[in-house]
Order: C-alpha cells, then structure tokens, then sequence
C-alpha cells in the first residue's frame, strides 16, 4: 500500500498606490497627478493527486512497476522532495524496533526503485531512480531525498505551473537479498514535498 501526501504553500498578491501631486510652471492647467502602481505576486508551489497511473497485484515475487501521476503549480523555481517511512516495503505486522528479519531468520523487508519525473515550463526534469532506502532520514542520499518544502531536487531557474510529474515504483522478483520473506502484508508509506527554491 502506498499513501501519497501533498503539501501546498499559500499564496497572497498586494496592490498599493501612491498618489503625487506635481505642479507645472503656469498653474491651474497645466498641474498633474501622478500615480504610481506596484504590484506583487507571491511565491505559491502546491501540489495534488493527479489523474492515471498504474495499478499492480501487489505480489512481492513478481516483477512489477507503479505509476503514480500528480499536479504540479509553482510559480518559480522550486525543489521536490521524496522520503520514505520505512525504506522498503516492510511487514505491517512487525514491531517498530525489529530488524529486517524475524527470529527465525526470514526478511520482513522488501526494498524497491523510485523514480521522479517533473514537467516544468522549461523542459523534463528527470531525477533519475534511486533505492527505497536511500529515501530516509538515516540515508538521506538520493539526488530527490527530501523530507521538508525546500529540500531535494532542484529545478534550477524553471518554473511549473499547471505541469504534471510521475513518481515510478518497481522491485524485481528476484533482488539478490538471499533470505524468503515471512508471510504477510508489507507497506511503506512515501511522501512528496514541494516548496520554493531557497
């Protein structure tokens, strides 16, 4: 089971005006008032589910992919961020302080591959794939780990607005661990975060 999660940053816009009075040489026709207008767009970088994607069986023995589409709106240069809660795909009924293998020596983890990719206003950015694990706070070394707005991969100067980006994830039959895997359920939760490039 995956859980993806958004976070949206508001955006406000101001208007002011200044009104100066400024009079001409002759008086009465020839006086001016001149009013200057500044206005501001905020920063906003939001993110939501979008619409497609892919559903797989779930089988942990087979080979599979999911596709996760969503939406995309900043409005300036920004970072997107991917962590993931357990580093893998971990049984649901193991103890929090667990190791990946239960007393008799059977995995109750399974990593996986994530991969990122943004449409922005100036081209793909790819972020190319990266193991689960390298999406915790204890790996933290993908180029897309990001557990915060503002951390992760970078858009350099691009923007995204009104764009779509796709998080893949897949995992092999066979991923060289060596060990069987205890029965069960195995979940991880991954959760993306956007926010303005500091």
């Amino acid at each position: 089971m995956f859980r993806v999660f958004g976070l949206s940053l508001a955006a406000c816009a101001a208007l002011t005006a200044s009104p100066a009075l400024a009079h001409g040489n002759g008086g009465g026709n020839n006086d001016q008032l001149r009013i200057e207008i500044t206005a501001r767009i905020a920063e906003r970088c939001g993110i939501s589910p979008g619409e497609g994607g892919s559903n797989v069986s779930g089988n942990l023995e087979n080979n599979e992919t999911l596709t996760i589409n969503f939406d995309i709106d900043c409005n300036t240069p920004f970072r997107i961020g991917v962590s993931s809660e357990n580093g893998g795909l971990r049984l649901a009924t193991a103890q929090r302080g667990d190791t990946n293998t239960d007393a008799q020596g059977f995995s109750i983890m399974k990593r996986y591959q994530v991969g990122l990719q943004v449409q922005t206003d100036g081209g793909l950015l790819d972020g190319g794939t990266c193991r689960s694990d390298e999406l915790t706070s204890r790996e933290g070394r993908c180029n897309f780990y990001g557990d915060r707005p503002g951390r992760g991969l970078s858009s350099g100067r691009r923007t995204a607005i009104d764009r779509t980006g796709t998080l893949t994830v897949s995992w092999n039959a066979q991923d060289g661990e060596g060990r069987r895997r205890v029965a069960g359920n195995y979940q991880d939760t991954l959760t993306i975060v956007v926010g303005p490039r500091t």
